[in-house]
């Protein structure tokens, strides 16, 4: 499950998520671009 699937299933901001996780919400925040950019098909084709 994604990140951003498992916040909205809960309602949770990246802010809530990261004092739930005991991270930085900019952690949150890069794994998720980070997440986004591995599944886009396009970055392989270059």
């Amino acid at each position: 499950m994604r990140i951003t699937e498992f916040r909205d299933k809960k309602g949770w901001s990246q802010t809530l998520l990261a004092e739930k996780s005991g991270v930085s919400q900019t952690y949150i925040s890069e794994l998720a671009v980070m997440l986004i950019a591995l599944n886009n098909p396009l970055i392989y084709s270059c």
